[in-house]
C-alpha cells in the first residue's frame, strides 16, 4: 500500500505519522466479533471461537486466504476485514455488514 493511503488511514483513526502497520485480514460477524479459533474435534464436528477484541483475531495473511476461510464456515453475516498493529492496540477497518 503506498504513503497516501496510510497518511489518509491514520488520521481518519487519529494516529499521527506512520504509527500503523498492516498485519493482515481478519473475519468479523455481525455481532462485531472476531473469528479467533476454529477447530474439528472429530470428523463432523466443528467448534468456532469469537472473541470481541482484534487482539485474539486469527490472522491471514491475503484477503483471499481470509475470504476463503469465511466462505468456508458457510455462515451469513461475515465480513473480511484489514487488520492493523497501532502500536498499543490492534485496529480494524470494520465494514457495515448488512444482516
Amino acid at each position: 500500500m503506498n504513503i497516501a493511503f496510510w497518511d489518509h488511514t491514520n488520521r481518519r483513526l487519529g494516529i499521527e505519522g506512520h504509527a500503523m502497520k498492516h498485519v493482515g485480514f481478519c473475519i468479523g460477524n455481525e455481532r462485531q466479533e472476531f473469528l479467533s479459533l476454529v477447530e474439528e474435534p472429530r470428523p463432523g464436528v466443528q467448534v468456532y471461537v469469537w472473541a470481541i477484541t482484534p487482539a485474539l483475531a486469527l490472522v491471514y495473511p491475503s484477503r483471499g486466504k481470509a475470504e476463503r476461510a469465511a466462505r468456508r464456515l458457510d455462515r451469513s453475516g461475515l465480513v473480511v476485514m484489514p487488520l492493523y498493529d497501532k502500536v498499543d492496540q490492534w485496529g480494524v477497518g470494520w465494514f457495515e455488514v448488512e444482516p
